[in-house]
């Protein structure tokens, strides 16, 4: 197994006033420190031209190579990136130090909390009340059934994801698909479906959650908050006012419980 490694490195000149720094990634055995990976890396790049010993900054293991493009992507919308010829895409300057360290720590909580959202790659500041603001901010698409079918690629990844775990999976999802009441939000990210919550209203204003599935690759990034507050946002605008949902995977309870569900029971047998 192999994890992926993102780092920062500098070198003393670039540090004095508004900090100037190198954010890329590795990968490497899961066993090595991630410090070692990071090391192996810089040294690989060439930097040894430099005239003054490198500095490393950070390194830490994350989900995925998306984390250090998230993090490019929100640098250059804020006009950090360095434009200066022959710096390279990966160069950016701080306009404080304190504004690097904030950013450092944004990074070191991310991988503490394992919710990478935040880095840019999640929620972003809303403007308006209407719920298109609130889709575009969290990057989820609410569709029908009918478009829903089209997506051939998420609902293949959902199959497989958790077919095994629920009996007669493919037969309900093909039966909730043809049900016209049903609501999928789907979340995209890199233009791709990534996610998807699948949502039933049921009588007495009250809604049943009846999928929660985000890809592998992209876990731990938000994605599944996302999807959440959007179902929150519909619940609202239809007046639910109640939601459930059942799982078969006992460490999501944690995550329900985040967002205001509370445990009404067990049930042993109910997934075989």
């Amino acid at each position: 197994m192999t994890q992926t490694i993102l780092y920062i490195y500098s070198f003393p000149s670039y540090l004095v006033d508004c900090p100037r720094v190198k954010i890329g990634r590795t990968s490497g055995a899961d066993e090595l420190l991630p410090k070692d990976l990071a090391d192996a890396r810089i040294k690989a790049q060439g930097t040894t031209a430099h005239p003054e010993q490198y500095v490393l900054l950070l390194s830490v293991s994350v989900p995925g190579n998306w984390v250090e493009s998230t993090i490019h992507s929100q640098l250059k919308e804020n006009n950090y990136q360095v434009q200066e010829p022959g710096a390279g895409r990966e160069w950016f300057q701080f306009p404080s130090h304190e504004a690097f360290n904030k950013f450092r720590d944004s990074i070191y909580r991310a991988v503490l909390l394992g919710d990478y959202s935040e880095l840019g790659g999640g929620r972003r500041d809303i403007t308006g009340n209407d719920y298109s603001a609130i889709r575009e901010a969290f990057g989820v698409v609410s569709m029908s059934g009918q478009d829903f079918n089209k997506d051939k690629d998420l609902i293949k990844s959902v199959s497989d994801g958790l077919s095994p775990f629920y009996p007669n999976f493919h037969s309900w999802l093909l039966r909730t698909i043809q049900d016209s009441t049903t609501v999928f939000n789907v979340a995209r990210r890199d233009n791709r479906s990534v996610g998807v919550t699948i949502w039933k209203p049921k009588p007495n204003n009250t809604a049943k959650l009846a999928t929660l599935y985000v890809d592998e690759e992209f876990r731990d990034s938000g994605i599944g908050r996302n999807l959440i507050l959007s179902c929150f946002e519909q619940w609202r605008q239809q007046n639910i006012n109640r939601a459930f949902v059942t799982t078969s995977r006992t460490y999501l309870i944690p995550f329900f419980e985040r967002y205001g569900f509370m445990v009404e029971g067990f049930s042993r047998n109910a997934y075989d």
